[in-house]
């Protein structure tokens, strides 16, 4: 059984996600799916800075089973 990430083999009971949490840094996230966190989604945030310019970022939604390690 492959931990954390990306399951594409097995289905996956969301309701057994006891803590969720969202980051935009992605090498954060890649250490928590190392750690057992689940990818839930990712999702993109736009926004226009004061000169008018459209801005993204990155957000990252991942989710735990169980009492989650601090991070």
């Amino acid at each position: 059984t492959q931990q954390g990430g990306f399951m594409p083999d097995q289905q996956f009971d969301i309701t057994k996600i006891k803590a969720v949490d969202q980051f935009e840094d992605s090498a954060k996230v890649n250490r928590l799916l190392q750690e057992g966190w689940i990818l839930l989604k990712v999702t993109e945030h736009q926004w226009r800075d004061d000169e008018g310019a459209l801005r993204a970022s990155v957000v990252y939604t991942v989710g735990y089973e169980g009492d989650p390690q601090p991070y």
